[in-house]
């Protein structure tokens, strides 16, 4: 048989209704209809599909064979419909759906957890995968849309005519050392301490410029935060960094920062949220992007 229309979901509805109750006038109040209402749309459904769904009489309603087959597929059919609505509400809300996003080594060491956990807690619907790389690596990802944004600081990538950039907040920058290093501030250094960074664009230039002016300082930029860690707390190595990334280590003594250079205006580091200039952002992204940005302006460690 030629079905020349697609039947209706609210026709469906009409036909479980009847299949559960097996009761025309208790259906009818079910779904809202007169019991006349009802009968002819039954009616219909059994002409658009060519199947005797009920056997009718005087005192009973009863399912046939093929009517209770379709009764099975139409509630799997309704389900479906009403999951798939109700996904739908939440990727509207934010709230549902699946999210791919990146962020660079040093805001995930700040940001990520406390984001994720808020995530976990008010939307749980919301599958996130998160892509922890240098933003060479994340660009590209951006382009071929693999992502749908990440975040890094500033002056790490070069900014193309194709990104949109948001500023997010700022962190402050100092340089950090393991305890029991030889110098307490950045004026008795009088060597070549090896310097080490996660990246070296970005970052306050009045501090490298400083350092750089007592000697010559070697440079080492590596991404991967752990290695950067376990040099600082083992070498004499100097890391310019952003103290928020070692919060537990200073607080436990096993790193201090060096005096004599208090984050100031020219202390800070922007952190930026790299999108693609004319892609649609999901609610979803946009939820998570307001995550981030009161991470960094409401701080919980405050």
């Amino acid at each position: 048989m030629y079905w020349t229309h697609m039947i209706e979901f609210r026709t469906l509805r009409h036909f479980v209704a009847v299949a559960r109750r097996l009761n025309y006038s208790r259906a009818a109040e079910d779904v809202g209809l007169s019991q006349s209402a009802l009968t002819r749309s039954i009616q219909s459904l059994e002409k658009q599909t060519g199947l005797r769904l009920f056997d009718r009489t005087r005192a009973s309603v009863t399912l046939t064979p093929q009517g209770k087959a379709s009764f099975h597929a139409a509630q799997q059919l309704l389900a479906s419909a009403e999951d798939f609505t109700s996904e739908m509400e939440a990727m509207a809300k934010g709230k549902g759906g699946r999210l791919n996003f990146g962020i660079a080594p040093v805001p995930a060491r700040v940001l990520l957890a406390g984001v994720l956990s808020e995530v976990f807690r008010d939307t749980p619907r919301l599958e996130c995968n998160v892509l922890v790389r240098g933003p060479d690596e994340l660009w590209p990802m951006l382009e071929v849309g693999e992502i749908e944004f990440f975040i890094a600081g500033e002056g790490q990538i070069p900014e193309p005519m194709s990104a949109r950039i948001e500023p997010l907040g700022t962190f402050p920058v100092n340089i950090v050392v393991r305890a029991g290093h030889p110098v307490t501030s950045v004026a008795e250094i009088d060597r070549a301490y090896p310097l080490l960074m996660a990246n070296k664009a970005g970052v306050d230039n009045a501090l490298i410029s400083e350092l750089l002016q007592k000697n010559s300082h070697p440079t080492h930029v590596i991404e991967d935060f752990t290695t950067l860690l376990s040099l600082v707390q083992s070498t004499d190595a100097l890391l310019l960094v952003t103290p928020l990334a070692l919060r537990e280590h200073l607080q436990a003594g096993t790193l201090r920062e060096l005096s004599g250079k208090k984050p100031t205006a020219t202390g800070f580091h922007r952190v930026l949220l790299y999108a693609k200039a004319g892609r649609t952002c999901s609610s979803s992204a946009m939820a998570v992007r307001a995550l981030f940005q009161r991470a960094i302006q409401n701080p919980p460690w405050q």
